[in-house]
């Protein structure tokens, strides 16, 4: 069964990916190059669709897509025990997956300023494209923004989030703070395989935490980037994936009249996660 790694862009879900794969999947030959990665793939991708659905083109029609969560979720269970997503759990009524396939989910939640900013560097859009994409109801998840995408629905930063609220009656689900995780690396590594030990057989390894915590420090993921690239880089190849990290601060960086559209807009939401 699935342990789902959600987010919205941009809000820290590679650095979780990271972390878990360096403790399940990593070796000698592919923690330099990021290879391990492979092992949390991403759904819905279009090259897992290929044998569900006759034409590619059809990938591109959400509707059309959202028939085969199920049937295809219950292919990629088998195989999968971690599976990256930024779709939202509820489209309308529509449930995103269930608890016949899903063990549990950890839901990671970055303030939506600094998402901001992130998301500027990662795509290189202009200030406007990226504040539409964040306040908008968004069906896709690939880039460049001006391609129509239309397999996930990512909503905007609120709605996205509140749909995995939503979901706690429906399996587990653990929320956690980016800001925290990069702050507090170890300790909240620990309490998220000590969540994820409820529900899969494995072991807590002391050693292999502090090896982990150590080998993915922002400084040490942007030297491994610089020599030897990183998979996920922007479409562009012109931004750097690992830029700023724990620096990245939109007091500093994020123009005005920007943030007050976010806070406004996500007040509520913001508020109560003391992020206002």
């Amino acid at each position: 069964m699935i342990n789902w790694i959600v987010s919205y862009p941009k809000s820290g879900n590679t650095f979780l990916r990271l972390l878990l794969g360096d403790y399940f999947y990593s070796r000698e030959d592919n923690i330099e190059n990021f290879q391990f990665l492979t092992n949390i793939i991403q759904y819905p991708n279009s090259k897992f669709y290929k044998n569900l659905i006759s034409s590619k083109q059809k990938f591109y029609d959400f509707l059309y897509c959202k028939k085969f969560w199920e049937e295809h979720q219950n292919i990629l269970k088998k195989n999968n025990p971690f599976i990256k997503t930024h779709n939202t759990l509820f489209y309308k009524e529509e449930c995103f997956t269930n608890s016949q396939i899903t063990k549990s989910a950890i839901y990671i939640i970055r303030d939506p300023r600094n998402v901001f900013l992130s998301m500027k560097n990662y795509l290189m859009e202009d200030d406007n494209v990226i504040l539409d994409y964040m306040l908008g109801d968004v069906f896709r998840s690939e880039y460049p923004l001006n391609i129509k995408v239309q397999h996930t629905h990512i909503g905007n930063w609120e709605t996205n989030y509140l749909s995995w609220q939503k979901g706690i009656f429906l399996f587990p689900i653990k929320f956690v703070k980016y800001e925290d995780l990069l702050k507090n690396t170890k300790e909240e590594f620990l309490k998220i395989l000590l969540f994820l030990k409820d529900y899969n057989n494995f072991d807590i390894n002391l050693d292999k935490i502090n090896s982990v915590v150590e080998n993915n420090t922002f400084k040490k993921l942007s030297d491994k980037e610089l020599k030897n690239g990183f998979p996920e880089a922007s479409y562009n190849g012109k931004s750097k994936f690992f830029d700023k990290g724990p620096d990245r601060d939109f007091k500093k960086d994020l123009p005005k009249f920007i943030s007050d559209q976010i806070e406004s807009r996500f007040k509520d939401t913001m508020i109560k996660l003391n992020y206002l």
